[in-house]
């Protein structure tokens, strides 16, 4: 599921912790023991048990093996003879996580994404603050519907609307891959997401399409008049210079920013003052906005691949997967024996020929 349930969603919401242990911890630090052999390998195993019981990323894990790793090796020893005691303590504080789970299996269905999901990140709660789980599992549950409904994948038609007429976009206008990013030129976030943008057009070129949509955010008072002199640009086929030019300096987006980045751009600088002038260009953002709300994007930046919302769209390594797993399933379609009786085929995510 895209939208992901996770183990830092549930201690947000119910139980207000903070983040998790960074990393997992594989064992003790054993190797810190001065004795060696078998009874310091007793330590690692000991705090790798109870690990294995409190799940790896967690502030216990980690607490655990750093105090084995002070232990002297035959105390370790003596403990691992009676590890099942600690074990059976704390499946006692599991309880509460196993009926939470349960019950989200059973509202969902056995085999859904949220109970996997839940079923996983339980082992990340702490033991014992389950409980708290439960005493708001109303809540929890309309979250993890809310989560859902947004992991669906847009509709054809949806999706087709987002890409329709002749917004800036980079990359074929044939690619079985099509990314639309909703973004914001005040957001720093959206700038590290045109890095990211960039980076998938150098390595891909026209085998993806990448189209921006405008969404500024109403508390950043520069972003809607950017959007429109980015769209100005676009008049001049100039979109993606101001575009960079806007991202590098987001800082300063007010309007004699704007007209120096538009001559840096290679403007006409009387055509691209009097969109300014008189918000020929507001109709087109206020247009995006809409969009952007049908298809509930609350944030900037929100990015859709083939319509299907994208987790982490400032993250370039994150993406290649999904992007190269499309492109993968196109090719294996374009190689395939054609089959007259099948009819027509449609590449997955894309609008069928009209």
């Amino acid at each position: 599921m895209s939208a992901r349930l996770g183990a830092a969603m549930l201690c947000a919401i119910a139980l207000g912790c903070g983040g998790a242990a960074q990393g997992e911890v594989t064992g003790t630090r054993a190797s810190e023991h001065v004795a060696g052999g078998e009874a310091a390998e007793a330590c690692d195993r000991f705090a790798s048990r109870l690990c294995d019981e409190l799940g790896r990323g967690t502030e216990g894990c980690a607490a655990t093996a750093q105090v084995s790793a002070w232990l002297p090796p035959a105390a370790c020893s003596e403990a691992l003879t009676q590890v099942d005691y600690a074990v059976e303590r704390i499946q006692e504080q599991r309880a509460d996580c196993r009926e939470f789970s349960r019950r989200v299996c059973e509202e969902f269905g056995s085999g859904s994404p949220a109970c996997v999901r839940v079923a996983q990140d339980m082992r990340e709660i702490p033991p014992g603050t389950c409980g708290k789980l439960l005493d708001r599992y109303p809540e929890l549950v309309a979250q993890v519907r809310k989560m859902l409904d947004l992991a669906k994948p847009l509709s054809d038609d949806v999706q087709a609307t987002l890409t329709a007429g002749s917004p800036p976009s980079l990359g074929g206008a044939q690619a079985s891959v099509t990314i639309v990013e909703f973004s914001d030129f005040q957001c720093p976030y959206c700038a590290m997401a045109a890095a990211t943008t960039h980076s998938i057009h150098e390595k891909y070129g026209d085998r993806v399409r990448i189209v921006f949509r405008q969404f500024p955010l109403s508390f950043h008072q520069d972003a809607h008049l950017a959007a429109q002199a980015a769209l100005a640009a676009h008049a001049q086929g100039k979109f993606w210079e101001l575009h960079d030019l806007m991202f590098e300096n987001q800082r300063a987006l007010g309007r004699a920013d704007l007209e120096r980045y538009g001559k840096q751009a290679g403007l006409d600088m009387a055509t691209f003052t009097a969109a300014l002038d008189d918000g020929s260009m507001r109709k087109t953002v206020d247009t995006d906005l809409e969009l952007g709300e049908q298809v509930r994007v609350k944030g900037t930046p929100t990015m859709f691949i083939n319509g299907e919302r994208v987790e982490n769209p400032t993250d370039f390594d994150a993406l290649v997967p999904t992007i190269d797993a499309l492109l993968a399933q196109t090719d294996t379609a374009a190689a395939a024996p054609a089959n007259p009786a099948a009819g027509p085929q449609k590449t997955p995510g894309q609008p069928a020929a009209n």
